[in-house]
């Protein structure tokens, strides 16, 4: 993404990349023999020597799941180091994270340079609003799951979460706990103690994020909505309840994965009918641990 940005940036005389030079395909390597092992590594950029400074705190698992889904073109490359069944469920893996990828498998990377180069496949216009991050390929989910264990679902609530409760599932013990077979999830939820909030979700391997993305709909002033009609008809029509627009949409993939368990573990983690009567008043002293503020006082007021 950073590379694709770089075409759009102009100077001070408005000169930019894009006016001298086209970006055509997006295409990034996929090491078949270590790309597992690398998606369940702790490892940070700067542990590997790879990052671009030392305050550089990506994991190696953020990197290779950015580079997967923005990619046009994913190049599964040292694939004779691996079985076919290891790599059928590899290209699954894949197709899980980025559904629209043309999939290349090659050996020493010899790929047809008509793969790769003036495909047209790029677009500036999808890049900008890129959404379907993960589709699952129509008619493929029933052989998936069956034959390479590989499925998804999505995860949905309305009412939120307890920030103790959500916590303590979320340092469970990744062999054990709520991401057990989980390689990546993604998507909004809804936190109690911070009612106006919606916060984005998102977890590759053992990599972890929970950050503030801006205020819900039902907690912005409607001066402040879109003026136009059909955006403010969109917004209404995801309102519920008292609540308004508030709620948990999580999606999961995996292989292997209890979808089951998940939802219940989940389950567990939201307000219960008691503690969903003692209203606003009451969340916003339930006890918070301190990742919760920490993150939240690092974003000033973002509308989503």
């Amino acid at each position: 993404m950073p590379v694709a940005e770089t075409f759009t940036f102009e100077d001070e005389e408005g000169d930019s990349l894009s006016l001298v030079a086209d970006l055509d395909t997006m295409v990034t390597v996929v090491d078949a023999g270590n790309f597992m092992k690398d998606f369940g590594s702790w490892d940070d950029l700067t542990d590997r020597r790879l990052g671009l400074s030392d305050e550089d705190t990506r994991n190696i698992v953020d990197l290779l799941v950015d580079q997967v889904e923005f990619a046009n073109v994913i190049v599964v490359n040292k694939t004779d180091l691996i079985s076919p069944y290891e790599l059928e469920q590899l290209k699954q893996i894949l197709r899980q994270l980025n559904a629209n990828a043309k999939i290349l498998c090659t050996t020493e990377s010899q790929v047809e340079l008509s793969e790769i180069m003036g495909t047209g496949l790029y677009s500036l216009s999808e890049a900008e609003t890129q959404t379907g991050w993960l589709e699952v390929p129509r008619g493929e989910e029933e052989t998936e799951t069956e034959e390479y264990g590989i499925s998804n679902f999505v995860y949905q609530a309305r009412r939120p979460f307890h920030p103790k409760r959500l916590t303590s599932a979320l340092d469970a013990d990744m062999e054990e706990g709520l991401f057990t077979g989980v390689l990546r999830s993604k998507g909004l939820m809804w936190i109690a103690s911070r009612h106006d909030w919606a916060y984005d979700w998102s977890q590759a391997g053992c990599s972890i994020r929970m950050n503030p993305a801006g205020f819900w709909w039902a907690a912005t002033p409607e001066d402040e909505w879109p003026d136009d009609e059909d955006s403010i008809a969109e917004i209404r029509s995801m309102f519920v309840g008292e609540h308004g627009d508030r709620h948990q949409e999580l999606v999961f993939n995996g292989n292997a994965m209890s979808q089951a368990r998940i939802t219940e573990i989940l389950d567990e983690c939201l307000l219960t009918n008691l503690e969903l009567a003692q209203g606003l008043d009451g969340w916003a002293d339930m006890e918070e641990p301190s990742i919760i503020p920490s993150l939240h006082a690092r974003i000033s007021r973002l509308q989503r």
